[in-house]
């Protein structure tokens, strides 16, 4: 199946993302903060996090379930509450962060990458 194409870039490997996903219209990148909380001080922000990059991910098989599988692959268990976000492209966390609690919710990220959108910043809170 598709969404196990995907795979979590080890550390420290530096991959362009222009030049892996430009031409392609079917897969993209995906910035995943995890590990940390969203706090609002003055303006949103996730601290304490570590960051993982997910490489060639097929767009057509994104869902929630596979979001949660991600999250499991990056070390957090099944007996583990977490939340899964994203933040909409050119926005900051006070107005573009949005929870993903089913697979409708992610009808205006699916909107982003019709627009041509190729790296996603998803936000896991522990």
């Amino acid at each position: 199946m598709d969404h196990h194409i995907w795979k979590i870039r080890g550390d420290n490997q530096y991959l362009e993302p222009i030049d892996m996903y430009s031409d392609n219209d079917r897969q993209l990148l995906m910035r995943v903060d995890h590990g940390g909380n969203i706090v609002d001080n003055q303006c949103r922000e996730y601290v304490d996090e570590k960051v993982s990059y997910i490489d060639h991910f097929v767009i057509r098989v994104l869902n929630m379930d596979v979001l949660e599988d991600m999250v499991k692959k990056l070390g957090y268990d099944d007996g583990i509450v977490f939340y899964i976000h994203f933040k909409e492209p050119y926005v900051s966390l006070d107005f573009g962060l949005r929870t993903v609690r089913c697979d409708m919710d992610l009808e205006s990220l699916f909107d982003n990458l019709r627009q041509g959108v190729k790296i996603i910043d998803i936000y896991c809170d522990i």
